[in-house]
Order: structure tokens, then C-alpha cells, then sequence
């Protein structure tokens, strides 16, 4: 397999700017041609599923990557939201970029069939469970072994996020 040397360096500059919230430099690599849909060859996962989900919350570089034609729900190879694994980080913020360009707050994965609720809420992320129950997600819905997202902060020992969701009308 021959290794692209310019594509390796533009992959590398992109991971780089989204690192350090280079807005920027990310409008440049879009207004480049560079399609924000299509997965980073160093990484196999889109540049928007990487902001989503890159450690520190990235809203801006989220935010310009989704004016730029990023689609909201799109899926990884494993079958997985950015919104979905953005819950599991806690990036509150770029969630709610997510969810105001139309991101599905009740995505249900393959198989297990969580949602970023359940997710979050098994984190103990509190940030990203207000965001999602603020913008609509069931609290009630039942994976595949009949969990709540309540069930999963619970039994994670997330009493806070407990506490949240039944303040919000989630029951076990």
C-alpha cells in the first residue's frame, strides 16, 4: 500500500486545527474542496465525527464543519451517531450544535439499540443528558435489555444524573 505523503500532511494539519480550535484553518480546508463527509484517511472517521468527539468540547470547529455540509447524522462504520459518542465524551456543546442542524436526539444503535441518553447517563455525563432532554430526547426508552437511561445512571452510580432525570419524569 503506497501512503499519499500529501494527503498524510493535510490529514495531519485538519486533526491539528480541530485540536486547537483552529477555525480558521478549517474554513480554509473546506473552501479547499476538501468534502467534510468523507472519512480521514489517518483515522477512517469523518472530520466532523472527530471534532464531535475529540476530548474538550470543539463547538466552534463543529459548528463551521456543519455550515460547511457536514451532515448531523452520520454514521461511523460501527454504526454509531456523532451525537451518540459526543454524549459518551460529554461535549455538551458540540451536542447542541449537532442537535440545532438537525441531529436525531433518539438514535438507536445496532444491536444493544442505547441511545445518547442511555449513554450519557451510564457516563455519568450531566452536561450532555440536560442537553439532550432539553432538545427532546425520550427519557424513558428501553434499550434492548429493557434499561432506562435512569436504570444506567443508577446502576454506574451517577445519582446526580438520576436525580436530573427524574426530576425530568424518567422512571426505571
Amino acid at each position: 500500500m503506497r501512503i499519499d505523503i500529501a494527503e498524510a500532511m493535510i490529514c495531519e494539519m485538519i486533526l491539528k486545527s480541530i485540536e486547537q480550535d483552529d477555525v480558521k484553518a478549517i474554513e480554509a480546508v473546506l473552501s479547499g474542496g476538501v468534502d467534510p463527509n468523507k472519512p480521514l484517511p489517518s483515522t477512517g472517521f469523518s472530520m466532523l465525527y472527530v471534532a464531535a468527539t475529540m476530548p474538550g468540547d470543539h463547538a466552534e470547529v463543529v459548528q463551521v464543519l456543519l455550515n460547511g455540509g457536514a451532515r448531523p447524522n452520520g454514521l461511523t462504520h460501527e454504526g454509531l451517531s456523532r451525537l451518540y459518542v459526543a454524549a459518551q465524551q460529554g461535549n455538551s456543546k458540540c451536542m447542541r450544535a449537532l442537535i440545532r442542524a438537525g441531529a436525531d436526539v433518539n438514535f438507536t444503535t445496532r444491536g444493544y439499540q442505547a441511545t445518547p441518553l442511555i449513554n450519557a447517563s451510564e457516563e455519568g455525563m450531566l452536561g450532555a443528558v440536560q442537553a439532550l432532554v432539553e432538545a427532546g430526547a425520550d427519557v424513558n426508552r428501553r434499550n434492548k435489555l429493557g434499561t432506562t437511561a435512569l436504570g444506567s445512571a443508577i446502576k454506574s452510580g451517577h445519582l446526580h444524573v438520576a436525580n436530573y432525570l427524574q426530576s425530568h419524569g424518567a422512571i426505571q
